[in-house]
């Protein structure tokens, strides 16, 4: 069962919606896919890069990134 990531997904809904460069907004999306349970390959496919290229760090580390 995946865990409750309500927050997380939230902020990183708001952060994609502020991204100033394509390449911050592929990072959002990234995780906000990996939150809602898709696969590497999956997030790979739907944003278009290598699976290779997927790394998923800890949501708390990149919003705080973000701010």
């Amino acid at each position: 069962m995946m865990p409750n990531h309500k927050d997380e997904i939230e902020k990183l809904s708001t952060a994609m919606k502020e991204a100033k460069s394509k390449r911050a907004y592929e990072r959002y999306q990234a995780i906000y896919l990996h939150l809602q349970g898709y696969t590497k390959g999956e997030i790979a496919t739907i944003i278009g890069r290598s699976k290779k290229t997927i790394f998923m760090p800890t949501p708390s580390a990149v919003l705080m990134d973000w701010r």
